[in-house]
């Protein structure tokens, strides 16, 4: 199994379309949506109440540096909520 920080480095979270695409927007939001996915699995938060409210923090202290940010973050507040 891949771990998160491979998958960004490989481009997984990347939409590989034009950004001035119609459907950029979308793959962008399915992007974030696996990312966040991929998280919850590797850090087994997954179902637990305070989840989201740690990928929304996570995120907005992240990602204007992107998604590295945003798993650096996410690794040092996951402990927080088991």
């Amino acid at each position: 199994m891949t771990t998160v920080r491979e998958n960004i480095k490989a481009g997984k979270y990347s939409p590989d379309l034009p950004y001035v695409s119609p459907l950029y927007k979308e793959a962008e939001l399915l992007a974030e949506i696996t990312f966040r996915m991929d998280l919850e699995q590797e850090f087994k938060t997954k179902g637990n109440k305070k989840a989201t409210k740690l990928f929304s923090l996570a995120w907005e202290y992240g990602h204007s540096a992107g998604f590295d940010e945003v798993l650096t973050y996410y690794e040092d507040m996951a402990d927080l909520i088991k």
